[in-house]
């Protein structure tokens, strides 16, 4: 009976690592599939030299050249492939899936009373200052886009979240992302280097840098460098409280760089955070 739960448990534990394998694998394949398929991708095809026939190898280096030619763009939304966007969210619905069949209930990523009431006993802001500080704490107490505890009193449901590879709507949605990718991270780390309000004064400005270790065999370490953007207005419900209404990253790496780190590619603005001296948020 000891024996069958100790294989139970490592199950358990190699289950959400396996998952994203296979899913990484299947997608990086498709990428390989339309490098080599599509007319679109000729733009992003190096020159291969005389004589060389090895399948593999030409494409890893169509893929490394898409991330060259890519690579001279700033992270955001727009400067990000098609294909890859497609990658991105493929993984994202097939990783929610899976932490919904692997959970029941009260269990399920982004369903828990915790997780769906992360802002309970926090309450809203009438100010920009304390709009200000509010979010400060997010990052600073709860690291809060690594762990899924945010506050939500201070988010629109309807809020907008955007990456430079994904965009989507939903508060509940953004959390529910968020609590499924914790099943597949470890050693999480944030950073907030900067905070202000926009000259416009119609957003705050935010600097930080990441990193996390992806439970992966080979145990990636997914390390960035960027920026978020909290836009905000009134609420139409309290005209007399502020909620943020789009959440805008930028990254200092293209979309290619970042995603190429789950298979050990570091990205350029990776090794920032070693460089400066800061003081950050570690989550286990």
């Amino acid at each position: 009976a000891r024996r069958r739960k100790v294989q139970t448990a490592a199950a358990d534990l190699l289950q959400p690592g396996l998952m994203l394998f296979g899913m990484a694998f299947i997608s990086i394949s498709y990428v390989h599939v339309l490098l080599l398929i599509s007319p679109v991708t000729n733009a992003f095809r190096p020159s291969i030299r005389p004589g060389s026939t090895h399948a593999a190898s030409r494409r890893r280096q169509r893929l490394l050249s898409m991330r060259e030619q890519d690579g001279s763009k700033a992270g955001t939304y727009g400067n990000t492939p098609t294909v890859l966007k497609g990658v991105v969210s493929a993984l994202t619905g097939g990783l929610n899936s899976f932490a919904d069949a692997t959970s029941s209930g009260a269990d399920k990523p982004g369903r828990s009373a915790a997780a769906v009431s992360g802002g309970e006993g926090r309450s809203g802001v009438s100010s920009t200052a304390d709009l200000v500080e509010a979010i400060r704490e997010d990052y600073t107490q709860r690291a809060y886009f690594l762990t899924g505890d945010i506050n939500d009193s201070l988010y629109a449901d309807e809020c907008v979240f955007t990456d430079p590879t994904i965009s989507f709507k939903g508060l509940q949605t953004w959390k529910r992302n968020i609590a499924s990718l914790k099943l597949l991270t470890t050693d999480r780390r944030l950073d907030l280097q900067d905070i202000r309000v926009s000259p416009e004064g119609s957003s705050i400005q935010t600097k930080w840098t990441l990193s996390v270790t992806l439970k992966l065999p080979w145990r990636p370490l997914v390390s960035i460098s960027g920026g978020t953007t909290h836009y905000f207005a009134s609420d139409p419900a309290d005209s007399g409280r502020l909620v943020v209404t789009e959440h805008v990253e930028e990254w200092d790496v293209s979309g290619w760089e970042a995603f190429l780190q789950l298979f050990g590619t570091k990205g350029r603005g990776s090794d920032q955070r070693d460089e400066e001296n800061n003081t950050g948020i570690m989550m286990a």
